[in-house]
């Protein structure tokens, strides 16, 4: 009995623990100021990545969902287009589901920013891209 008790104890800790996080997550989204993005597969809804932009602490969040799994060893690489060239970014990968979430992503300080992108990349991530863009999305306000 008390090894159940145990198990189910830590079993309630992970999910208070998972919800706590996903409470954090949606107080930043819903943070007033903070932008939309979508990044989709040429014109293709499905991967695609949400960025939740915060302009006042030049932070987004990357929601991907649908993602197709990665090679061993690769990783998807988020990229901010700032004056025409790309500005490397957060590496991630995603769950079995094919959602992957990455908060605390710093954004490019400045103007001239005009999109993202994602490409496939070694783990570690490239300084610049090396396989072809698979998801991408303007970062102009409507």
């Amino acid at each position: 009995v008390e090894i159940e008790l145990a198990a189910r104890n830590a079993s309630l800790d992970r999910t208070a623990q998972q919800l706590a996080e996903r409470e954090a997550t949606l107080n930043a989204i819903l943070e007033p100021g903070v932008e939309l993005y979508q990044l989709t597969s040429s014109g293709d809804p499905e991967p695609g990545i949400q960025l939740f932009w915060n302009r006042q602490r030049n932070q987004a969040i990357v929601h991907g969902f649908r993602l197709k799994p990665v090679p061993s060893g690769k990783a998807y690489q988020l990229w901010f287009i700032k004056d025409g060239a790309p500005v490397p970014s957060v590496t991630f990968k995603p769950e079995p589901d094919g959602h992957a979430k990455v908060e605390h992503v710093a954004v490019p300080e400045g103007g001239g920013l005009s999109a993202a992108a994602v490409t496939v990349e070694p783990e570690a991530g490239s300084t610049q891209p090396t396989l072809p863009i698979v998801m991408v999305g303007p970062l102009k306000r409507s």
